[in-house]
Protein backbone atom coordinates (compact mmCIF):
# COMPACT_ATOMS: atom_id res chain seq x y z
CA UNK A 1 0.00 0.00 0.00
CA UNK A 2 1.24 3.55 -1.16
CA UNK A 3 0.56 6.53 0.89
CA UNK A 4 0.89 9.73 -1.13
CA UNK A 5 0.95 13.07 0.13
CA UNK A 6 -0.99 15.57 -1.51
CA UNK A 7 -2.32 19.14 -0.38
CA UNK A 8 -5.87 18.27 0.50
CA UNK A 9 -5.35 15.33 2.76
CA UNK A 10 -3.23 12.04 3.20
CA UNK A 11 -4.35 10.06 0.13
CA UNK A 12 -4.10 6.12 0.20
CA UNK A 13 -3.68 4.15 -3.08
CA UNK A 14 -4.41 1.05 -2.59
CA UNK A 15 -3.24 -1.38 -6.00
CA UNK A 16 -5.78 -3.30 -7.47
CA UNK A 17 -4.68 -5.62 -10.01
CA UNK A 18 -5.73 -8.68 -12.54
CA UNK A 19 -4.93 -10.45 -15.64
CA UNK A 20 -6.93 -11.76 -18.21
CA UNK A 21 -5.17 -14.56 -20.87
CA UNK A 22 -7.09 -16.34 -23.59
CA UNK A 23 -6.52 -17.47 -27.06
CA UNK A 24 -8.13 -18.23 -30.25
CA UNK A 25 -7.90 -19.73 -33.53
CA UNK A 26 -8.10 -17.38 -36.50
CA UNK A 27 -8.59 -19.64 -39.85
CA UNK A 28 -6.25 -17.55 -41.83
CA UNK A 29 -2.56 -17.77 -41.80
CA UNK A 30 0.22 -14.99 -39.63
CA UNK A 31 0.63 -12.94 -42.52
CA UNK A 32 -3.18 -12.50 -42.55
CA UNK A 33 -3.50 -11.41 -39.08
CA UNK A 34 -0.81 -9.91 -38.09
CA UNK A 35 -1.56 -6.51 -40.20
CA UNK A 36 -4.75 -6.49 -39.29
CA UNK A 37 -4.07 -6.64 -35.61
CA UNK A 38 -1.71 -3.26 -35.81
CA UNK A 39 -4.49 -1.87 -37.41
CA UNK A 40 -6.20 -2.32 -33.92
CA UNK A 41 -8.36 0.72 -34.88
CA UNK A 42 -10.23 -1.87 -37.27
CA UNK A 43 -11.62 -3.93 -34.44
CA UNK A 44 -12.21 -1.91 -31.95
CA UNK A 45 -14.12 1.00 -31.18
CA UNK A 46 -12.59 4.03 -30.28
CA UNK A 47 -14.25 7.43 -30.54
CA UNK A 48 -10.76 9.44 -30.66
CA UNK A 49 -7.54 8.33 -31.89
CA UNK A 50 -4.44 10.39 -31.68
CA UNK A 51 -0.55 10.47 -33.04
CA UNK A 52 1.37 12.09 -30.97
CA UNK A 53 4.82 10.40 -31.51
CA UNK A 54 6.99 7.98 -33.01
CA UNK A 55 5.99 6.42 -36.13
CA UNK A 56 2.74 4.30 -36.59
CA UNK A 57 2.87 0.73 -35.75
CA UNK A 58 6.83 0.79 -34.84
CA UNK A 59 8.57 0.86 -31.63
CA UNK A 60 8.28 3.61 -29.52
CA UNK A 61 5.14 4.73 -31.24
CA UNK A 62 2.62 6.77 -28.61
CA UNK A 63 -1.25 7.60 -29.27
CA UNK A 64 -3.92 9.23 -27.60
CA UNK A 65 -7.06 6.86 -27.38
CA UNK A 66 -10.49 7.01 -25.71
CA UNK A 67 -12.74 4.33 -26.21
CA UNK A 68 -16.28 4.33 -24.88
CA UNK A 69 -17.42 0.49 -24.30
CA UNK A 70 -20.25 -1.20 -21.96
CA UNK A 71 -19.03 -0.86 -18.24
CA UNK A 72 -15.73 1.31 -19.40
CA UNK A 73 -17.92 4.76 -20.05
CA UNK A 74 -16.14 6.46 -17.39
CA UNK A 75 -12.37 5.49 -18.24
CA UNK A 76 -10.58 8.75 -19.50
CA UNK A 77 -8.68 9.19 -22.47
CA UNK A 78 -4.97 7.39 -22.25
CA UNK A 79 -1.74 6.94 -24.07
CA UNK A 80 -1.14 3.47 -25.59
CA UNK A 81 2.68 3.07 -26.51
CA UNK A 82 4.17 0.32 -28.56
CA UNK A 83 6.51 -1.18 -26.55
CA UNK A 84 7.82 -4.00 -28.43
CA UNK A 85 7.45 -5.63 -32.06
CA UNK A 86 8.43 -8.89 -33.13
CA UNK A 87 7.29 -9.12 -36.80
CA UNK A 88 4.48 -11.60 -36.80
CA UNK A 89 5.07 -13.10 -33.76
CA UNK A 90 4.15 -10.70 -30.90
CA UNK A 91 3.19 -6.85 -29.99
CA UNK A 92 3.21 -5.51 -26.77
CA UNK A 93 1.54 -2.16 -25.63
CA UNK A 94 1.54 -0.41 -22.37
CA UNK A 95 -1.55 1.91 -21.43
CA UNK A 96 -0.99 4.85 -18.90
CA UNK A 97 -3.72 7.95 -17.85
CA UNK A 98 -3.18 11.32 -19.88
CA UNK A 99 -1.77 13.90 -17.26
CA UNK A 100 -4.42 15.83 -15.58
CA UNK A 101 -7.36 13.22 -15.78
CA UNK A 102 -9.69 12.94 -12.72
CA UNK A 103 -9.50 9.09 -12.42
CA UNK A 104 -7.34 6.41 -10.33
CA UNK A 105 -3.47 5.71 -11.48
CA UNK A 106 -3.62 2.78 -14.39
CA UNK A 107 -1.12 0.96 -16.26
CA UNK A 108 -1.84 -1.79 -18.36
CA UNK A 109 0.36 -4.05 -20.81
CA UNK A 110 -1.46 -5.91 -23.63
CA UNK A 111 0.23 -8.66 -24.98
CA UNK A 112 -0.52 -10.63 -28.37
CA UNK A 113 1.17 -13.21 -29.65
CA UNK A 114 0.99 -15.05 -33.05
CA UNK A 115 1.35 -18.79 -33.59
CA UNK A 116 1.05 -20.03 -36.78
CA UNK A 117 -0.74 -23.43 -36.92
CA UNK A 118 -1.74 -26.02 -39.69
CA UNK A 119 -2.17 -22.54 -42.06
CA UNK A 120 -4.49 -20.69 -39.27
CA UNK A 121 -3.20 -18.58 -36.54
CA UNK A 122 -3.30 -19.01 -33.07
CA UNK A 123 -3.85 -15.94 -31.14
CA UNK A 124 -3.19 -15.42 -27.76
CA UNK A 125 -3.79 -12.33 -25.48
CA UNK A 126 -2.44 -11.77 -22.06
CA UNK A 127 -3.88 -8.35 -20.30
CA UNK A 128 -2.04 -6.74 -17.54
CA UNK A 129 -3.65 -4.52 -15.24
CA UNK A 130 -2.59 -2.37 -12.18
CA UNK A 131 -5.03 0.80 -10.62
CA UNK A 132 -4.49 2.47 -7.75
CA UNK A 133 -7.68 4.04 -6.36
CA UNK A 134 -7.95 5.96 -3.22
CA UNK A 135 -9.47 3.20 -1.11
CA UNK A 136 -8.42 1.09 1.74
CA UNK A 137 -11.93 -0.26 2.64
CA UNK A 138 -11.21 -4.32 1.73
CA UNK A 139 -15.07 -5.38 0.68
CA UNK A 140 -15.08 -2.03 -1.79
CA UNK A 141 -11.34 -2.78 -3.22
CA UNK A 142 -12.46 -6.15 -3.88
CA UNK A 143 -15.39 -4.86 -5.68
CA UNK A 144 -13.99 -2.50 -7.62
CA UNK A 145 -11.42 -5.55 -8.47
CA UNK A 146 -14.31 -7.60 -9.48
CA UNK A 147 -15.83 -5.33 -11.88
CA UNK A 148 -13.24 -3.48 -13.24
CA UNK A 149 -12.18 -7.06 -14.62
CA UNK A 150 -15.79 -8.18 -15.32
CA UNK A 151 -16.21 -5.15 -17.76
CA UNK A 152 -12.47 -6.16 -19.17
CA UNK A 153 -13.26 -9.48 -19.77
CA UNK A 154 -16.72 -8.22 -21.83
CA UNK A 155 -14.71 -5.77 -23.67
CA UNK A 156 -12.37 -8.56 -25.00
CA UNK A 157 -15.34 -10.63 -25.78
CA UNK A 158 -16.36 -8.49 -27.66
CA UNK A 159 -13.51 -7.35 -29.13
CA UNK A 160 -11.36 -10.53 -29.80
CA UNK A 161 -14.70 -12.00 -32.10
CA UNK A 162 -14.23 -8.83 -34.39
CA UNK A 163 -10.55 -9.21 -35.03
CA UNK A 164 -11.58 -13.09 -36.28
CA UNK A 165 -14.13 -11.85 -38.55
CA UNK A 166 -12.96 -9.06 -39.91
CA UNK A 167 -9.67 -11.26 -41.07
CA UNK A 168 -11.30 -14.42 -41.97
CA UNK A 169 -14.09 -12.20 -43.87
CA UNK A 170 -11.03 -10.48 -45.84
CA UNK A 171 -9.64 -14.39 -46.78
Amino acid sequence: MNVENNSKSMCVLTPVNFVICGELTIDAPVEAVWPRALEYTSWQHFTHVESISGKASEEGEVVLLRKVEKGLEEFPPYYAKTLKLVNKKQIVWKTFPKEGEDFSDFTGIIDFRFRPVNGNTNFSYSIYYEFRIQENDDKKVQEYERDMKANFEALIADTMPRLKHLVESEG
